[in-house]
């Protein structure tokens, strides 16, 4: 199964990277998944990222262009596209 990870603002400078192609071995995943293997790879966007078992403040994530999401519960799927920013620049 894969994924797509585009950042912007605050988890671009983070990760260092425009975009990642993410791949699992099982299906569905939870969004909560998603972000502990990006934290894996990249510690400081972690640190920004979550807080605790929850998405911090300064994170927004958009699934598909088409919803705003903030439950780490959030099922994502094969071929989803994640979008993931700072309040400050995204809203």
């Amino acid at each position: 199964m894969f994924v797509t990870i585009e950042y912007f603002g605050v988890p671009r400078q983070k990760t260092g990277i425009s975009s990642d192609s993410l791949s699992f071995t099982s299906a569905p995943i939870s969004l909560a998944d998603v972000l502990t293997e990006i934290a894996r790879r990249h510690t400081t966007f972690g640190e920004q990222c979550l807080t605790g078992n929850e998405l911090s403040r300064e994170t927004i994530i958009n699934l598909n262009g088409e919803q705003f999401v903030r439950s780490l519960d959030t099922q994502v799927v094969n071929g989803d596209h994640i979008l993931i920013l700072s309040t400050d620049a995204g809203g």
